[in-house]
């Protein structure tokens, strides 16, 4: 996956770079006379320098040393738009942990640069956790790509074949049902994974980055659709009526619908086993 990493940190230094002409603009916002800003100033030049090798790590402890130093009433307009900004990424107590301080010392310009420094501190925990996010996103929509052309080019192999071999025929419709399934599951993942990213649920897109993991989603929804097609075929479970499938006959296209199905909600498999019942 180097084309994604290469995209992902061409991506990446955008950003730097915006975010360190922020950074330098706010430095000119400080008092360069002032003795006590002297050594601040000059251990951030060299952090956001261009003839530096600027990283993230670099950005973030300048923008940190720049809490310190910042004219007071650049600091209330500063702490007020990070406070904005991390209401919508941290829990209720945490965000009460940096008001409360302030709201018992509103004269105290010290108590606003310590909450701000530790605002600045989780929002940027969260923005190199949601910059990991990100890649993983980029990598496990790749590999699920890649997983359904091959899956799609198996099902459309397995519907057109103009003659079926003999040692092939009794297993045909399993067969389509099983990669039917595959495919469901890998089009559920697909949307479980856009899904989670922005409700900022990262485990399970971190998780989806790991080709191990897309290949056991997509067996478990390969055997769900299996195990499906097997129960309508013995008559245990009938399928709806808005399907128009029937267990008579069994088709190439009943099947593909029932696997692709069970694929996209394996977890239909064990409520059904607890309602099947034989027809009489």
């Amino acid at each position: 996956m180097k084309i994604i990493d290469v995209f992902c940190m061409s991506n990446n230094r955008h950003l730097l770079d915006q975010f360190l002409i922020t950074l330098r603009s706010q430095l000119a916002l400080v008092d360069a006379s002032d003795d006590k800003n002297k050594e601040t100033i000059r251990t951030i030049d060299v952090l956001v320098s261009d003839k530096t090798d600027q990283d993230w790590n670099g950005a973030y402890q300048a923008e940190q040393l720049l809490v310190s130093i910042l004219p007071d009433e650049y600091l209330n307009i500063e702490y007020g738009r990070r406070l904005a900004e991390a209401r919508a990424m941290v829990s209720d107590e945490i965000y009460a942990s940096y008001v409360k301080p302030v709201e018992q010392s509103p004269d105290s310009v010290a108590v606003k640069r310590g909450a701000l420094l530790r605002i600045l501190n989780d929002l940027q925990w969260h923005a190199q956790k949601r910059n990991g996010a990100w890649k993983n996103r980029a990598t496990a929509t790749a590999k699920l790509v890649l997983m359904i052309a091959v899956g799609l080019f198996i099902f459309f192999a397995l519907t057109n074949i103009s003659t079926t071999p003999r040692w092939l025929s009794p297993l045909q419709l399993p067969l389509l049902a099983f990669f039917a399934g595959s495919l469901g599951a890998e089009f559920s993942l697909a949307v479980r994974i856009h899904k989670n990213f922005d409700e900022n649920q990262l485990r399970f897109v971190e998780n989806s980055a790991h080709t191990s993991f897309l290949l056991l989603r997509a067996t478990i929804g390969a055997m769900a659709a299996l195990i499906g097609y097997l129960l309508f075929q013995t008559g245990m479970v009938n399928p709806p009526e808005a399907l128009g499938i029937t267990t008579d006959e069994a088709t190439i296209q009943s099947v593909a619908i029932i696997g692709i199905i069970f694929g996209f909600s394996e977890a239909m498999i064990p409520d059904l086993l607890r309602k099947a019942q034989p027809t009489k």
